[in-house]
């Protein structure tokens, strides 16, 4: 997707926009004049040989939760709110449990781990409850 992205880049640095992407998942950002620009945007990615799925086309506004690719985008990366409870749900249930195998955490440190790039902080305090390495 290199063309695409050298397009949408170029796109985005004149109109004051930001962009960014993972994998296939585009993202870009900047004024509510934004959204003059979604047939351009649709126009080069097809240009470039993709089909875009109208189904996935979403806007998100200031004022609203914003989740890419599962993380919130607002003003800190963050997992949503639900995952991170979930999360420490997990944790305490973990921590309590009597008899625990090394493999009994895998699942947890991995999750962990994935929140950890996202939110260092909340991803030590967790695994200090859940009692993991």
């Amino acid at each position: 997707m290199t063309r695409v992205d050298v397009r949408l880049e170029g796109l985005a640095a004149t109109q004051g926009f930001d962009y960014t992407r993972y994998v296939d998942d585009l993202t870009i950002s900047g004024p509510e004049r934004l959204k003059k620009f979604r047939g351009l945007i649709q126009t080069i990615v097809e240009e470039e040989g993709f089909r875009v799925n109208p189904d996935k086309i979403l806007t998100m506004h200031s004022g609203e939760r914003q989740v890419v690719t599962k993380i919130v985008v607002n003003t800190k990366l963050n997992l949503p709110r639900e995952d991170r409870k979930q999360l420490r749900l997990k944790a305490l249930q973990h921590a309590a449990a009597p008899r625990r195998t090394r493999s009994d955490g895998e699942s947890l440190r991995g999750q962990l781990s994935w929140l950890h790039s996202v939110n260092p902080l909340l991803a030590t305090k967790i695994r200090c409850l859940a009692q993991v390495s």
